[in-house]
């Protein structure tokens, strides 16, 4: 969830961010991480930020206040949808792996981290998956299970590790040496993939 406001994030917003944490993931203890995050409104006309005001366009649900999307692009499903979604795929699984075998402070004091890391991890992979799709066809979804599905169909001998990001997906582990084998196996496979078809 993201609260846009038109003036920059303070402190005080951090402590309500974790306030609402605190209430309601308690209350859902199937949920991973209740993901949520003030934005000052300027940072969406940063042209680096398209991805980002995409994602605002085609995912989001308005709850309260005014629709900010309406002059937003919207893509259709190719090859520059597929770059514009996964910028850095490498970079990111690195910057997760390497979270992962060193967490701060915080991170060590959060019993949940390892599985908030491989479910992000699983999450960049299945839409790696979706980008390496698009490549050859016109296809665009945000659920998990037809992604996995439709990238099976495309790239049969890439379903074992498509169902393996798909399992950490829904059930991430929570062991260490579990979570980095998966990223290092979709290093060496999907990523692989990617880099041949970007």
């Amino acid at each position: 969830m993201a609260c846009i406001l038109k003036r920059t994030p303070n402190n005080e917003d951090e402590l309500w961010e974790k306030a609402i944490q605190d209430e309601f993931e308690p209350k859902y203890p199937t949920l991973t991480l209740l993901d949520i995050s003030c934005i000052e409104d300027k940072e969406l006309n940063d042209p680096n930020a398209e991805r980002l005001r995409f994602i605002f366009k085609t995912d989001s649900v308005l709850i309260c206040g005014e629709d900010i999307t309406a002059s937003f692009s919207s893509y259709p499903a190719g090859v520059q949808l597929a770059k514009l979604l996964n910028a850095n795929y490498r970079k990111t699984l690195e910057g997760v792996r390497k979270g992962i075998l060193e967490p701060d402070e915080e991170d060590r004091n959060n019993p949940k981290y390892v599985m908030e890391c491989a479910r992000w991890a699983s999450k960049k992979v299945l839409r790696l998956c979706l980008s390496i799709v698009m490549v050859d066809e016109a296809f665009y979804s945000r659920r998990m299970q037809v992604i996995f599905e439709k990238f099976s169909e495309l790239y049969p001998d890439y379903k074992l590790q498509a169902e393996k990001a798909l399992n950490q997906y829904m059930n991430p582990t929570n062991d260490v040496n579990e979570a980095i084998s998966f990223i290092d196996e979709m290093s060496v496979s999907i990523c692989k993939l990617a880099d041949d078809k970007f």
